[in-house]
């Protein structure tokens, strides 16, 4: 096995290799994969349209949606959701809980979907939605995202988990557990899809004519703990 980092990304178009596994964003190392030719490429978590690569990834958009349920089954009408950077992943996520909401009739607040890349700070966004009236907020798209949002709640603004706000994170870190209160968080199956992506390539290895899904989507697991309050609907 050799790790190509996506600076030295050139270096696959003068080496010849079995099959090609690809954790990677930039644009630069698509344009590379793209002129390869007859090399199998399976690539993580990129939500191509038009399936140009074998990948794996994590439904966001189911998870989104199972977000977006689980709030409102809990009494939530006023969710919002903070994410790093407007990805197609967290595109994903967001239309996912917007989906939930519009099912059910519950409009939806475009001021209370944000995105950190903007240059604002954490508790720029989160000071907006709690004065925009939020009654839960999703805080995905890093693992350390929720507990940064979770002690600006509490020890900044003032905030009561989940009393006055409930509030989800994603990925489940370690810490998630032993944060107060415990963070109910969205679980990405990461083993899961790094298994599926060697077993992907291992096949298009052994018979690059295999007819085998060009997309694999991996479910998300909700794990509920302490942050998440039950709200009567009046």
């Amino acid at each position: 096995m050799v790790l190509v980092p996506e600076d030295n990304i050139d270096v696959l178009s003068h080496r010849l290799f079995d099959g090609i596994l690809v954790i990677a964003w930039k644009p630069e190392t698509f344009e590379v994969l793209e002129k390869l030719d007859g090399t199998p490429v399976v690539v993580v978590n990129r939500g191509d349209k038009d399936n140009q690569f074998h990948t794996v990834i994590s439904d966001h958009r189911a998870g989104g949606r199972m977000v977006g349920d689980y709030l409102l089954d809990r009494g939530h009408r006023k969710l919002a959701m903070i994410t790093k950077s407007p990805d197609w992943g967290a595109l994903a996520r967001a239309e996912g809980m917007r989906t939930a909401m519009e099912t059910r009739g519950i409009p939806v607040d475009d001021q209370l979907f944000a995105f950190c890349d903007d240059g604002r700070l954490m508790y720029a966004h989160l000071k907006k939605i709690v004065d925009c009236g939020a009654e839960a907020v999703w805080v995905c798209g890093e693992d350390m995202l929720a507990p940064e949002a979770l002690y600006i709640l509490q020890e900044v603004l003032g905030i009561k988990v989940p009393a006055e706000l409930s509030v989800v994170g994603s990925e489940n870190p370690g810490i998630s557990l032993y944060l107060r209160p415990s963070l109910t968080t969205l679980f990405q199956p990461l083993q899961g899809v790094a298994e599926a992506m060697v077993d992907l390539l291992a096949k298009l290895i052994e018979c690059p004519e295999a007819q085998v899904d060009r997309v694999i989507s991996m479910p998300n697991t909700l794990i509920e703990r302490d942050s998440v309050a039950i709200r009567k609907v009046i």
